[in-house]
């Protein structure tokens, strides 16, 4: 899955990783464990279409914190606190050299 695009009871969206992560993590939780997820996806999606750009990046905000449906809401309405005590988001990026500088691309 290139992108964390995960939502929950969403019909169009099949893909259940979200769903196995807010398991794990309220297990986690309840059974105080040490337990974390790192998640790295592209810090923006390789298309030329901005439409398409636009739409995944709305879908990706919208599995990870935005909306009563998404991960971190989900394990804050069923008490934890904090989740990024258990899982993270990074972009993945990458890097070259331009006129001999170091430059993040």
């Amino acid at each position: 899955n290139q992108f964390f695009v995960s939502i929950s009871n969403d019909a169009t969206i099949k893909n259940l990783i979200g769903d196995s992560l807010y398991r794990r993590i309220i297990r986690a939780a309840t059974n105080k464990e040490k337990f974390r997820v790192y998640v790295v996806i592209p810090l923006l999606p390789g298309f030329s279409n901005v439409n398409a750009v636009q739409a995944v990046l709305y879908f990706i905000m919208r599995s990870i914190n935005k909306g009563e449906t998404s991960l971190f809401q989900r394990l804050i309405r069923d008490g934890v606190s904090n989740p990024e005590e258990y899982i993270s988001f990074y972009g993945m990026r990458n890097w070259d050299i331009l006129m001999g500088q170091l430059v993040s691309i």
